[in-house]
Formats: C-alpha cells, structure tokens, sequence
C-alpha cells in the first residue's frame, strides 16, 4: 500500500487545505469514502453521477492534500482515507475554528441521531466497524505518547 506523504503540522498555507475542500465533489467523495471504505473511482463517477474523468481530477487533489490513498490491485485502483492525516487536521481545524469545547475536542464517537433509531443493520455494523477504528487509533496514540514518557 502506497501512503501519500504527511503535511507537517500545519500546511503553509491552511487556505490551501481550505481550498481543497471547499469543492462540493470533493466533499462528497470524502464522504462516500467514509461510508463505504476503499471504493474505485468508477463506482464514486457512478454514485456521484459524474464522470469518471473528474472524480480522477477530484482523487488527484484530494491525494497531493494527504486525504486520500490509493492502493492497486491489479488493474484496480481503490482510494481510501488517510485516516492519519484526517485525525491531525480534524484537531487543526477545532484549534482553528473553534467549534468544539475542550471536552468534545478528544471525541468524534457521537453517532448522528437518527442512527440510534435505525432498524439498518448494515448502517450500525458499519457504524461499530467506525468506533473499533477509532478507539484502535486512540490505544495506538496512547502507547506513543507513553513511550514518550518512558523515554
């Protein structure tokens, strides 16, 4: 698997990172991404109902901002986020723009509303899948930061 490099802390420019997702496509391809795992930029043009040109031009952007990755298969190239980099600059963008308190900064484990109502059980297995990840990436930050104690 192939990684795109990490941003340092902060961009040069935050208004590039702005820039980046201030594109309606973008954004919903961030999003499908979050729903439905590694997905190929085919099944994004036909979910989207644009071209498979344009979602090519929209990962592009989206993999050169550390976003996104890709990983061929084959003749097959699924994206995915870059979860990594996602978690830093969601913790950028709450010191930036100050939209949460201090206590909601550390988590984003909150399920919108209508999914504790739901009877879809594919939308709660993949909401469990969710919580898994992240508290797998909160123990992983954990033992970090106590190795830089230790150290």
């Amino acid at each position: 698997m192939r990684d795109s490099p990490p941003f340092p802390p902060m961009p040069p420019d935050p208004s590039e990172l702005f820039r980046v997702l201030g594109v309606k496509s973008r954004l919903q391809i961030l999003r499908l991404l979050s729903k439905h795992g590694a997905l190929g930029s085919q099944r994004i043009a036909e979910i989207l109902k644009i071209s498979t040109a344009a979602v090519s031009q929209h990962l592009k952007v989206l993999k050169q901002a550390g976003l996104v990755v890709d990983e061929r298969q084959g003749y097959r190239i699924p994206y995915h986020l870059n979860r990594k980099n996602m978690r830093h600059y969601r913790r950028h963008f709450i010191k930036v723009l100050a939209f949460r308190g201090k206590h909601e900064e550390s988590c984003c484990c909150e399920p919108p509303e209508p999914l504790l109502e739901t009877d879809d059980l594919n939308e709660l297995e993949r909401y469990r899948g969710d919580l898994i990840r992240h508290l797998a990436e909160v123990e992983e930050q954990i033992r970090e930061l106590q190795k830089k104690r230790e150290d």
